[in-house]
């Protein structure tokens, strides 16, 4: 009887040993957004500002000073993303449980590239520094040059303008025989246009009530 609660009792000890160990196998991320090495231009970081893991399977919100920490995060790869509406940051790529330390490994996120593809590594703790400030606003640009002959009104102006001076002299350059039956065309196709009964008129004619003629 004794022999088998000393069995029981060690295989409860193990049972005990291995869940401590597994709970204990999470980590916690942690860093701070920055502006980078100029102190001068701080942040101007809102409240909801959020760093996520995996679309926000694990997230934690960041403080006015610029730093997060997200606990409890178990061992795997995770895509970190900073929530911003005024910045815009890298997405890095965490690994927990890697060999180490602090058993964390970071890497750069490379867009449209596979996942098992790694950019260069980026120290830990994290500090993170965005890209750019987020304009929501467009510029408008100043006056321009350029713009003027991008304009089809200005394009047909100066089309006019060179036809203007180019008319005459193509004019000059003319056969005269070839000169003369163009105008004799042009004075044929206007006598033609002459002839033709006025469309408007015929309409209005054909619109208009008729007068019954009078019964004596």
């Amino acid at each position: 009887m004794k022999r088998l609660f000393s069995v029981l009792f060690i295989l409860a000890c193990v049972i005990s040993l291995a869940l401590t160990q597994s709970v204990a196998k999470t980590f916690t991320i942690e860093g701070t957004l920055s502006s980078g090495d100029n102190q001068q231009d701080a942040l101007n970081l809102s409240s909801n500002v959020q760093v996520t893991l995996n679309k926000g399977e694990y997230s934690a919100y960041v403080a006015k000073d610029g730093s997060f920490k997200i606990q409890n995060v178990p061992a795997g790869n995770w895509l970190l993303e900073v929530r911003d509406n005024t910045y815009l940051y890298p997405k890095l790529r965490v690994e927990t449980g890697h060999t180490g330390a602090k058993g964390i490994k970071v890497h750069y996120y490379l867009p449209n590239s596979e996942w098992e593809y790694k950019g260069s590594i980026v120290p830990y703790p994290l500090k993170i520094v965005p890209f750019k400030k987020i304009d929501y606003f467009m510029v408008r640009e100043g006056f321009s040059i350029a713009s003027l002959f991008a304009n089809p009104m200005m394009l047909m102006m100066g089309v006019s303008v060179v036809m203007m001076f180019l008319l005459p002299k193509m004019m000059d350059n003319i056969d005269p025989e070839a000169l003369k039956e163009i105008q004799e065309n042009q004075a044929t196709s206007q006598n033609v246009l002459n002839d033709m009964p006025n469309i408007s008129q015929t309409l209005a004619n054909l619109m208009s009530p008729q007068q019954k003629p009078k019964k004596k």
